[in-house]
């Protein structure tokens, strides 16, 4: 199966499988002990989260578009989606916000020297290694040039570099993705501890068996540049609210408001 047709199975069904979509990430995110902040969902799902996640005292913020307003306006005109350049403004002007990054993530094959793994591939902005303060073991993290250029370049969680080198030096190295694209390795993470949540359950929820390669990268193989979601997170636990209401200014300003 081609990366382009597994890019848009894998958009199809965050988008036709919202709910079991945001469970999967909200079970990603109690696993690093956060709480979700959702941004735009509507008020009943937003209040049933909170209390459900509300003692986990996170900075982690969610941000969808307006689910209403794309459904009632689909057939009618053109509806607002996320934007780069929403992505580029809430980082540069929104100070209480730490980092907000969109993120694609499917399951693939890879390969190395006749080595085969199923991995976790996510396709992302530098902020997000940023924001999760993860250690790079060897090499370096991706960078912002990295996804503005569309560099087939990614880093690899530590048990996937182990997994497909073994004891060899993988950066400078070439994994292939699906028999389709050849991507560089340019770093490895350190090794992860594992999380309460992935001990009771078959959910890993760590970075040691994920490829993290530029957004950009994969919207280029894949053809697909529809950003569905952004996860960010705001620069301290009080400042919370501060991100939600900067957020949501820089949205309105972009994309106007929909019935109030």
């Amino acid at each position: 199966m081609k990366f382009s047709a597994i890019l848009r199975e894998a958009v199809d069904a965050v988008a036709t499988n919202k709910s079991r979509t945001a469970l999967t990430l909200l079970g990603i995110i109690i696993g690093v002990g956060s709480v979700i902040t959702v941004v735009g969902v509507g008020s009943g799902a937003e209040a049933i989260i909170g209390e459900l996640l509300g003692s986990y005292g996170s900075t982690t913020l969610l941000i969808f578009p307006n689910e209403t307003a794309r459904s009632e306006n689909r057939k009618r005109y053109r509806y607002e989606e996320i934007t780069r350049e929403d992505i580029e403004l809430i980082n540069s002007e929104a100070d209480a916000v730490k980092a907000v990054t969109p993120q694609i993530t499917m399951e693939v094959e890879l390969s190395y020297s006749g080595v085969n793994v199923t991995a976790n591939l996510m396709g992302t902005l530098h902020q997000f290694l940023d924001a999760q303060d993860v250690k790079i073991a060897l090499g370096r993290s991706l960078r912002a040039e990295d996804d503005v250029y569309m560099r087939k370049v990614g880093v690899l969680g530590h048990a996937l570099a182990g997994a497909l080198f073994g004891e060899e030096d993988p950066v400078g190295k070439f994994v292939n993705i699906e028999n389709i694209v050849d991507m560089e390795v340019i770093g490895v993470l350190a090794l992860e501890e594992k999380s309460f949540i992935s001990t009771v359950s078959e959910l890993d929820t760590s970075n040691n068996n994920t490829l993290f390669v530029p957004v950009s990268t994969v919207e280029r193989v894949g053809g697909s540049s529809n950003i569905y979601f952004l996860i960010g997170e705001a620069a301290s636990e009080e400042l919370i609210d501060d991100a939600k209401r900067q957020i949501l200014s820089i949205l309105t300003m972009n994309h106007g408001k929909w019935d109030g």
